[in-house]
């Protein structure tokens, strides 16, 4: 547990509203935007990675030899249409965009990383500021007869704004994840298995490990870097299950 505990300083009804909240679908997608906003644009960014990427990849980059790209591969064997198909590519892009907003997500956990600082540079003091705030008011109101009519909407805004920021605290900074370890290998794993089921019999396990690891390399086309590589997927699909 951090040693800031914001909700220690909260009325009991405060407190309350907020435990109530916890779980609620937050709107993470504020810190993390999408890395692309269609599946539309998925697919096109996808097929400049298989034309990019030779296949084999790591007999290509350690020879330097010339070698099809993985696009011409998967057209060759008819395996093309089926990974495109609208179904499949909705599936991907909501697993990457997923696995990369909750990669930031444990990040923000971490009170040592880059984003880790700035998060509790902003948010910490605004809550305290937050929950003095609503104290003050509070006793406002209950000195005036025409508080209700004059601030109540305005204590209610506060509170809410309050409550927001408690459950946004308490989910980046004391809900504990699953290590990053363990998500990889439960993403590749998903990735595979959606890949494999719709290539079929059109490709072999290792072509299938082969877009996956392109899948997972959104920067492949400029670094022409697979990470992880095919090899890297077949040793976390073949490894027992990470501990979390």
């Amino acid at each position: 547990m951090p040693r800031y505990k914001i909700s220690d300083r909260l009325s009991p009804d405060i407190s309350y509203l907020s435990d109530m909240c916890r779980g609620v679908a937050f709107p993470f997608h504020l810190f993390f935007p999408a890395r692309f906003a269609t599946d539309e644009q998925f697919a096109a960014d996808l097929t400049k990675r298989l034309r990019a990427i030779p296949y084999p990849y790591e007999l290509a980059r350690a020879k330097r030899t010339q070698s099809d790209s993985t696009y011409d591969v998967l057209r060759k064997r008819g395996a093309l249409e089926s990974l495109f198909q609208a179904s499949v590519i909705h599936v991907l892009h909501l697993q990457v965009e997923t696995d990369e907003q909750w990669f930031g997500l444990r990040h923000l956990r971490f009170a040592n990383t880059e984003a880790g600082k700035k998060f509790r540079k902003f948010h910490i003091p605004l809550a305290k500021d937050l929950a003095r705030h609503v104290s003050v008011l509070r006793r406002l109101s209950e000195s005036y007869d025409l508080a209700e009519e004059w601030i109540g909407p305005y204590v209610r805004t506060v509170e809410e704004r309050l409550m927001l920021e408690i459950v946004l605290l308490r989910e980046c900074t004391e809900e504990k994840y699953e290590s990053d370890a363990s998500a990889t290998r439960n993403s590749v794993k998903t990735v595979y298995s959606t890949v494999s089921d719709a290539f079929k019999m059109h490709a072999s396990h290792a072509l299938c490990r082969h877009v996956t690891s392109i899948i997972f390399s959104p920067d492949c086309v400029t670094t022409k870097v697979l990470l992880p590589n095919p090899e890297s997927v077949r040793k976390l699909l073949s490894r027992n299950p990470v501990k979390k």
